[in-house]
């Protein structure tokens, strides 16, 4: 009886180990998650240089980021329809989504809104 109780424990924790191996580890799962998520800068446009494909934009507070764009950046207004570097000019407010690639602020998504 010991034997056939010790035997079927053994092949509950087996099961349970296998099972286990299937799910990812709670930090793998989070790490993924925070993969995917954007980062966000908004502000007024300082400077444009539109050969370096940048924007200089500064927060409230006085902080200020330069906004690497590119070809893959997508341009929309606020109000609705599309935008594009162009039509930028100091004083602009902008929402800027993207990713670090180091130090660099890599754009994926540019939200233009209007001056107050």
């Amino acid at each position: 009886m010991k034997r056939i109780l010790v035997l079927l424990l053994i092949a509950v924790f087996a099961a349970i180990g296998l099972v286990a191996q299937d799910q990812p580890a709670g930090g793998e799962k989070e790490k993924k998650v925070s993969a995917a998520k954007l980062e966000r800068w908004s502000g007024s446009i300082l400077r444009t240089d539109k050969d370096g494909m940048t924007l200089t934009v500064r927060k409230k507070g006085g902080m200020e980021k330069i906004i690497h764009y590119s070809s893959a950046t997508a341009w929309t207004k606020k109000a609705g329809g599309a935008a594009d570097s162009s039509t930028l000019k100091e004083g602009d407010r902008v929402v800027c989504h993207g990713k670090y690639e180091g130090d660099k602020f890599v754009a994926t998504e540019i939200i233009v809104q209007t001056p107050k």
